[in-house]
């Protein structure tokens, strides 16, 4: 009973390996293909040595082989609970945008929040009037300048920040009362004139 179990097992395996690897060949994985065929290879090889070993020691070998590719079946297909445990992790300092190179970059000079800035952070401003009188990535003066280039990577900042203005809109009108039974006739297409059947 054990030996027709185990030829079954292992043919149910030789089988399924060379579907894989057939697979495998369409899908142009070479490297699983060869994986799956050589498991097809070597699990043939160990039933043909089976075969010419003693009966005690082939019996014992059959047993020991299915017991373990059984807990191999076990324990890739059933998952095994554990509790995971995650940390949450709560920032002792808050970062201040406004001190960051894009932001200081963005402020223009002679107004109020170029003025209040730097009023509150007089350490920054050196540095960044150093930067300042450069011409710029974008700048017509600078090392690299190329006309279409950069009038491109520019204009798609200016599209940018004009639909950075759009994201504010005025307030929706306050909620209208409708007649339900009026909707559901609108929404029927039997007594809808907007729709066509073709």
């Amino acid at each position: 009973m054990i030996n027709y179990l185990f030829y079954i097992l292992f043919s149910i395996l030789i089988l399924s390996s060379l579907v894989a690897g057939i697979i495998s060949i369409f899908e142009n994985e070479k490297r699983a293909s060869l994986i799956f065929f050589g498991i097809s290879l070597c699990v043939f090889g160990f039933m043909l040595i089976i075969r010419y070993l003693p009966k005690d020691l082939a019996y014992h070998t059959i047993l020991t082989s299915m017991v373990i590719i059984i807990l191999l079946f076990i324990l890739f297909t059933f998952p095994i609970p554990r509790t995971k445990q995650i940390r949450v992790y709560q920032p002792a300092d808050r970062i201040d945008e406004r001190n960051i190179m894009f932001s200081r970059a963005a402020l223009t000079p002679k107004t109020n929040s170029f003025d209040k800035f730097y009023s509150n952070r007089p350490d920054l401003k050196p540095i960044d009037d150093n930067w300042r009188k450069n011409p710029g990535l974008l700048g017509n003066q600078s090392k690299y300048y190329d006309l279409f280039r950069y009038t491109a990577a520019e204009s798609s900042f200016q599209i940018i920040a004009e639909n950075r203005k759009q994201q504010f809109f005025k307030a929706a009108d306050p909620k209208k009362s409708i007649d339900i039974n009026a909707l559901q006739k609108y929404l029927n297409p039997k007594n809808s004139p907007q729709i066509v059947r073709c």
